[in-house]
């Protein structure tokens, strides 16, 4: 795996994706490209309610997601990190920028109902790996 794209809206769902396209990139001496899909004609962006979206554009904005992922993957000691910051549906943002930049894999959170990471997944060129929105707990046995 020589380049990895990572998609990311700044959630903390995708903080975990950050985590493990980070350690995956390490681990295989890839390139990272990270990903943003600022807010379409829509209002829409990563698949959330517009409003709810509004508030967490109000916490932070586009550049500075991409800016805190790229330096999250930089610690983790990825040497070649580029971003990107996308317009559109988020899932054919990040389906082109992945075709575009021949990735070998891309890394993507599920969020709630997982729309956009659904989309990717089907349609995606390549490996995409989607990483749970919650962290799994120890199996309990009945």
């Amino acid at each position: 795996m020589q380049h990895i794209l990572l998609a990311t809206d700044g959630s903390d769902a995708a903080s975990r994706a950050v985590d493990v396209a980070a350690a995956l990139a390490t681990a295989m001496g890839s390139k990272l490209s990270i990903v943003t899909v600022g807010r379409d004609a829509s209002g829409d962006e990563f698949g959330a309610p517009a409003q709810h979206q509004r508030n967490l554009e109000d916490e932070v904005n586009p550049k500075q997601i991409l800016e805190n992922a790229k330096e999250l993957a930089r610690r983790a000691g990825v040497s070649d990190v580029r971003v990107q910051l996308g317009r559109g549906e988020p899932a054919e943002v990040i389906i082109e920028s992945a075709r575009r930049e021949k990735v070998d894999a891309i890394v993507v959170a599920r969020r709630s109902r997982g729309l956009v990471s659904q989309k990717v997944s089907s349609l995606a060129p390549c490996i995409v790996i989607v990483v749970p929105g919650r962290r799994c707990g120890p199996v309990s046995t009945l």
